[in-house]
């Protein structure tokens, strides 16, 4: 609570009013935390896939979605692909409309590895995020032949942007004297292991470092944008997969937990998974137009364990393989 009052100290009447839309809309989407800082940029689960499998993501990223879970893991795509996805959280709370839009694209590059772009994008009554993400990944094996393990490396740059929308109240408030956005960049850094192909080739590990650089926001004062530790595990048995993620971010601990089961020839993906906020449930269908191409369809929804009158959060995913 002390905390709480220290912060908005700082800011005019005006914008104590116009802060607390902003303050339920960000809070409820990023686990109820009051600080901003804490939640600028705070991944929510964009993509359709993971969000089903409780975003537990870390140690699979073997599609399109892998650059915001652990980009080393574009190193093992095969194929282009692209996808947009929505999401819609929170649906049937009052007063609460926000809104998900992620798009992506991966692209091999033969023997060196593969290059992606994504874009994703929060909109909420008052707050806006937008952050482009430049990807490469590159399996080490190419450069080291007799390594046993396989391991990729890969990074994000990521240009960030945070945006409030004013109105005739707030438009001369002193807090928006030097603008109403602020930009920055931050650096990813991802790792892929099969550590041991021949006698495990179903366990992979993974590890992500997001926003390793912590740039810093704000509007009133600088603040540094929080780093982010995830490490996770992966077991693929014949048509079914077990992942499990551990993740830290500003000294708060989370887990994520999530299965996925294919079936039909690889056409149809059912999964259901949970975290420390939410449980949640998917599927894929996928249409083949040949061997490697086709047009997909993700669909996730998720219930959260603390928010109360609900429908849950609905996202969706279209995407192309080509």
């Amino acid at each position: 609570m002390g905390k709480t009052q220290k912060t908005q100290s700082k800011f005019s009447p005006v914008w104590t009013s116009f802060r607390f839309p902003l303050v339920l809309a960000i809070s409820l989407f990023h686990y109820f935390t009051i600080s901003l800082s804490f939640a600028a940029f705070k991944d929510p689960g964009y993509g359709a896939r993971p969000a089903g499998m409780g975003n537990a993501f870390t140690a699979v990223a073997d599609d399109v979605n892998a650059a915001l879970f652990n980009p080393a893991g574009l190193a093992q795509i095969p194929s282009r692909q692209m996808a947009f996805s929505h999401a819609k959280p929170f649906t049937g709370l009052d007063d609460v409309n926000l809104n998900l839009n992620f798009f992506s694209a991966v692209l091999p590059v033969g023997d060196l590895g593969s290059c992606g772009v994504a874009w994703s994008n929060l909109v909420a009554p008052v707050y806006r995020e937008n952050t482009v993400t430049l990807s490469a990944a590159s399996s080490l094996n190419r450069w080291l032949p007799d390594m046993k393990p396989y391991l990729a490396v890969g990074v994000n740059v990521n240009a960030l942007q945070n945006r409030f929308d004013l109105d005739d109240r707030t438009a001369g408030d002193s807090v928006f004297a030097n603008g109403r956005s602020e930009n920055a960049v931050a650096f990813d850094l991802g790792l892929y292991m099969k550590p041991d192909p021949d006698r495990l080739p179903g366990l992979t590990l993974g590890a992500m470092g997001k926003s390793l650089n912590q740039p810093g926001l704000g509007l009133v004062e600088t603040e540094q944008l929080k780093r982010e530790l995830a490490g996770g595990a992966a077991y693929s048995f014949e048509k079914l997969t077990l992942s499990a993620d551990l993740v830290r971010r500003d000294d708060v601990d989370t887990w994520r937990a999530g299965v996925e089961s294919w079936f039909r020839q690889q056409t149809l993906g059912l999964r259901a998974g949970a975290n420390s906020t939410a449980a949640s449930a998917g599927f894929t269908v996928l249409f083949r137009a040949g061997r490697q191409a086709g047009i997909f369809l993700d669909y996730a929804y998720s219930i959260p364990f603390q928010v109360e009158d609900t429908a849950g959060s609905h996202r969706l995913a279209l995407g192309l393989v080509f």
